[in-house]
Formats: C-alpha cells, structure tokens, sequence
C-alpha cells in the first residue's frame, strides 16, 4: 500500500508531489533556436517532396540522436507518397456519342488508375458502410464489375441527429474509405457526387483549374499515400448538372430519403439500405489518362523505453511539414503551423531524456514522433498509427502539438479559414489554449487539466463539434480513428494560418514554454499512472 493511500485513509490529504525539476529544461530561448531554424527561409517552407523538407527530417534527427533516445533502424520511419499530372485524354462518356472532357462537370481524382473502363451504374447513397452503427449504403446492392456513384461526405454530417455526427472523426467520409468500400465489393470504378446539403456552400461546378493546375506550385501539389491503390481502379468527380444526367433525376431528392432514413435509425431503427438501387441506362466509360511520380518520406522517431510497461505506448507528435513556396516565390515558413509544435516535441524530450540520465524513467514507452505530411492529408500520423515503432507495443494514448505559439485571433470571423467561430481578438486570448478531443478522450482530458494547475494555463473545450471541423485537421485524429486516446492541444486560430506571414517574429515563445510545459507534464503523468 502507498504511501499516499495511507494517508487517504487516514484522512490526511498527502502533499503533491512537485513537478520534477527537468521540466525547467524547457526554455522560451530553446524553442525559440529550433523555431528559428525550422521557419528560415533557407528550409523553404518544409514542403513534402522538397530540400527544406529533407533538411528539417535530418535536423530533427540528429537532435534526438544527441538526446540518446532509441530507434529501430534509424530515426527515420519512411513510407512511399506519389503525386499525379493529369494527361490530356481523360474523359466521361455516357452511352456513345455523349462525351464530357476534363473540366468543370467532370475531372479524375490524383488517386485513380490510369485506365479507361466501361459499365453500367448503381448509385450507393454515399458509398459507406458502417456496421457499429447499423448503416450500410451497400446492402442488397451487386455492384461487381459496375462504377459506383455516391456523393462525398457523410449524410447529415453536421446534423445532431445523425448516426454519423458523434463519431470522433467522420472517418467513412473519407474519400480512401468510399474507394475502398467500392472496390472490396467488385466494383471497377467509383464516381463522386457534390454534397449540396451537408455542404451548401460548395460550387455547383467543379473548379478542375484549381484541383489540376498546370505547373503546381509546392502548395499545390496532391502528395497521397500509395499504400492501396489498385492499378485498375478509376476515380472521378462530376458535378450537380452532370450528376443528374447520369442518374436521370434531380439528386436532392436521394439526399432526403437518405438522411430520412438515417433520422429514423437514429430514434431505434436499423437501417440497412438507404435509397441505393442501379442505374437504368446506357454505360459509361470512364477514361482516366494520368502519370505518377513516387518517392519517399519519412517521419522522425525516436522512443524511451519504460520501466515496467514498456510494451505499451504513449505518444507525444507534431508535425514538422508546411506548404512550401508559392507560385510567386512566396515562402510559407510556417513558424507556428507547425514549428511551434516541433520545438515543443523536441524540448519535451530532452527533459525526459534527462530524468532518464537521472534514474527516472517514465513506466511506458513514450515515443517522440515528428510527422511529415500532415498539410497532404496526414500521410505521416496515418503510417505511424498503421505501424506503430517500437514493433510489437500497443498504442494507448497520443498527444498532439499543433500551432502552439500565438494568442487566437478571429477578428472577422467571415473570413476564410475560421470554421464558423465566434470574434474574438489577441489580447483577449493571451493565456488561452483550445483542446480538441476531449469528448472522446475524457481520461486524457483530466489529465491535462489536472497538469495544468502547475501550469495555470485557461483550457477552452468548446471544438469537439463536428461542424467546427477541428476534429480531422491535425494528427490526433488517425489515433482517433483507430480508437486510440488522443487529445489535440493548439493556441488557435490567426489570420497568418497558411500565409507568408507565419513568420517568427509573430511567436509568442514565452507561452509556447508554459504549453510545452504543461505537455511535459501531462505525458509524464500518462506514462506513469496505474
């Protein structure tokens, strides 16, 4: 029996252990130095693909190198990213004669074959299926050696009522999700539908210049992962006008049925197949003429193993990727977005490895990840989260760092970017910081709220909603979809987010010390617990 048990007992409140003397070694002019060096204009904005990017990996690793903490195989956890050019004989065509080229009612995706297939369609609602909630847009259909039609998104997925709207990440909205429902089932080919209910706000036509500009700039570029792409298998979006000609009726009205259906299911009805049926009309052929480039990224990791539970895992991640340079020679440094985040994870990690020099080793392994890819689709989360390092141990818990060195700014909240949230200034928010996942991690939560009476930082949870999006925008959320614990903490929002002018010299370092603090805290206390 503990000490502090006894004392409980006994019905005298123990003392609380201090924080440990390590976390001092988190300093405002440490972050500051690795800040400075990730956001320079010589890394050229860490885009994927490109030097700066590889330079950060290198200066990352050497860093945990010098830390002493452990890898398998060096620090670096490579996994293949490619990226398509769009070729010029891509096409729709319906029956034979109507043909509908690249533009705005029809493009490929960068993620399809280049193959040319032709079959009937049957439309899938929206292409899901989800067992645990009873729902399954697939049910009753044959859809084997046919192309799948089905709108992007989830029904209702904004909606209270929807089967959908309290799940941590709308994980079956995910375009790899409808590829892959599709192609188990024997389909060749998937086409996607707009969204006009869920998502009102989206064009009716399809902006196909912005989706397959002719020379991408680094901001531009469409890295995805390869893991699973199938050579055959074609993929495309059309819009509205041309939805409704290959389905021969308006679309809105299969919207309604689905989200009537999925109101029923959510009052104690099961629904099984939601307004899904085939296509009565000629075929279509799809022609998708594109070219990929693969290559190799990586994450840096490196890990200290635990005392007593080291088969299991608690994760502290940030990413250290931003967009590049523009068109007009414009560099993103991105110093908060995620700079910030990375120096927080680095500093975190020298305090460990030094209670660990010291003898005080946490009891679970606690890996020090740095993500690349996450402004691509959280390429990199999404492989650790697959295959975690060290091999063999479980994952119980992440915690994420992302845009840990400003004070929120939402003065015009109609502004691109801003999600819908309320006007609020600087200086109004000079102590706050926004926790994401509380909802669905509500151990990991108090945790941190316990933490943070050393710290005396203002925690808002207020962004769990899934209109607010903020639920699928950083690297907590593959941990989430994988139904592993996982908390997201970050400054806010600012009008500099993904511009030229998230420079250093707008970074707060003195709060992103008490943030990286508290993570310190936090993680060691996740380490430890019973």
């Amino acid at each position: 029996m503990g000490v502090g048990t006894i004392l409980a007992l006994a019905g005298i409140a123990p003392v609380v252990e201090g924080p440990p003397p390590a976390m001092l070694s988190i300093r405002a002019a440490d972050l500051e130095a690795h800040v400075r060096f990730l956001a320079s204009d010589e890394l050229q904005g860490r885009a994927l693909g490109h030097p700066g990017n590889d330079v950060a990996a290198l200066y990352l690793a050497s860093v945990l190198e010098r830390l002493g903490l452990e890898t398998e195989d060096g620090y670096f956890q490579w996994f293949e990213v490619s990226t398509s050019s769009l070729g010029k004989a891509s096409s729709l065509t319906q029956g034979t004669s109507v043909r509908y080229p690249v533009g705005e009612d029809f493009y490929p995706l960068h993620t399809s074959a280049s193959a040319t297939v032709t079959a009937g369609l049957v439309f899938a609602g929206y292409g899901i299926t989800a067992p645990e909630l009873s729902y399954d847009d697939y049910a009753g259909l044959d859809v084997r050696g046919e192309i799948v039609v089905a709108f992007q998104h989830e029904a209702q997925e904004y909606d209270d009522r929807s089967r959908f709207a309290g799940r941590a990440e709308t994980v079956h909205a995910r375009v790899e999700a409808k590829i892959d429902a599709a192609r188990a089932r024997g389909a060749l080919g998937l086409i996607l539908l707009p969204d006009s209910l869920s998502h009102p706000d989206e064009p009716p036509a399809l902006d196909w210049a912005s989706y397959w500009p002719e020379q991408p700039s680094a901001l531009e570029e469409r890295y995805f992962s390869t893991a699973g792409l199938d050579p055959g298998f074609v993929s495309a979006a059309v819009s509205g006008a041309l939805a409704e000609k290959l389905l021969q009726e308006p679309l809105e009205p299969k919207q309604v049925a689905i989200q009537k259906a999925l109101g029923d299911a959510s009052e104690g009805e099961p629904v099984s197949r939601p307004a899904s049926f085939a296509v009565d009309g000629p075929p279509i052929t799809l022609a998708v003429d594109l070219s990929r480039v693969t290559l190799r990224a990586r994450n840096v990791v490196g890990y200290l193993k635990g005392s007593h539970r080291a088969e299991e895992i608690v994760v502290l991640g940030a990413h250290f990727d931003h967009e590049g340079i523009d068109a007009d020679g414009r560099v993103y440094n991105g110093a908060d977005d995620n700079a910030s985040g990375t120096a927080g994870v680095l500093e975190v990690a020298e305090a460990f490895t030094q209670l660990a020099a010291g003898g005080r080793r946490p009891r679970r392994t606690v890996v020090f990840a740095l993500w690349n890819g996450e402004e691509r689709g959280l390429l990199g989360s999404r492989r650790y989260a697959k295959t975690p390092l060290p091999k063999e141990a479980r994952l119980v818990a992440n915690l994420n760092l992302d845009m840990i060195g400003r004070n929120e700014d939402v003065s015009d909240p109609s502004s691109s970017g801003f999600h819908g949230l309320e006007r609020t200034t600087a200086a109004e928010n000079a102590n706050v910081i926004h926790m994401i996942g509380y909802s669905f991690s509500p151990h990991l939560a108090a945790r941190v709220d316990d933490e943070n009476r050393r710290i005396g930082l203002t925690i808002k949870k207020e962004r769990d909603r899934p209109e607010l999006g903020f639920l699928r925008t950083s690297d907590h959320c593959p941990f989430l979809e994988r139904e592993v614990p996982a908390i997201f903490l970050y400054t806010g929002e600012h009008p500099d987010v993904h511009t030229p002018s998230d420079d250093v010299e707008r970074i707060d370092f003195a709060k992103m010390e008490r943030v990286a603090r508290l993570a310190f805290l936090a993680v060691w206390s996740l380490a430890n617990e019973p």
